[in-house]
């Protein structure tokens, strides 16, 4: 019997839902928001999990058109999407990677949809936007363009770079 290969909204969302996500959350601005800054921290190293999504900077940090239409997709079909949480496990290579991000950008086992979308906002301008500035300027442009951004979660910035050095997400 030949293996099943999953569609890209189910794997992503199997990556999810082990985050700790349920398909209610897809129905509501923080669960969608939440969603999309997980999906995108879980892309890039080191947890690089690949989904080939590609995103623009936007109000709220990093946001995939295709990452939002497939949780448009998860959300109209929960009975489906419940079903792949059942049937399918992550291999220990992708529970580490998930885990890892958890223990990292998780707090007393709740996510917090802000301080999530400022750590990518802040991973995005320091490796997309300002990626051909030199290393030793490149964390002060980020750090007005964040603060400039975001002045309402500035007083978290040092927290988020913390988070995301520790996270060896920034160098």
């Amino acid at each position: 019997m030949a293996a099943t290969r999953l569609s890209r909204p189910e794997l992503t969302w199997l990556f999810a839902h082990e985050l700790g996500l349920q398909v209610t959350d897809l129905k509501r601005f923080d669960g969608r928001k939440r969603f999309q800054k997980l999906i995108y921290l879980l892309q890039h190293p080191p947890f690089s999990r690949d989904f080939g999504y590609r995103y623009n900077l936007y109000i709220h940090g990093p946001y995939s058109p295709d990452l939002a239409a497939d949780g448009y997709e998860v959300a109209g079909a929960p009975d489906r999407f419940e079903r792949v949480t059942h049937t399918y496990r992550l291999k220990p290579q992708a529970k580490q990677a998930v885990d890892d991000l958890k223990k990292r950008f998780q707090k007393n086992a709740a996510w917090d949809s802000a301080f999530l979308e400022f750590c990518a906002t802040v991973h995005f301008l320091y490796h997309h936007t300002y990626v051909y500035v030199p290393a030793r300027e490149r964390l002060e442009l980020v750090r007005r363009a964040a603060t400039g951004m975001k002045p309402h979660l500035s007083q978290r910035l040092d927290e988020c770079i913390a988070v995301l050095r520790d996270a060896e997400m920034l160098h």
